[in-house]
């Protein structure tokens, strides 16, 4: 996942989280809109700890 992040077309980015973010702050972005949307646990706190 870090590496689609990394490597896909910003436009595609942008068709499903709906803004453009630079490729290295792509998984933080996606980490804070899924813990907007969660309802038992924060994925910020679970997933991609080393990044």
């Amino acid at each position: 996942m870090k590496a689609a992040a990394l490597e896909m077309d910003d436009a595609l980015f942008v068709e499903y989280c709906g803004e453009s973010v630079p490729p290295e702050e792509r998984i933080v972005r996606w980490l804070a809109k899924a813990d907007l949307i969660a309802r038992d646990w924060v994925p910020s706190k679970s997933l991609f700890l080393s990044s």
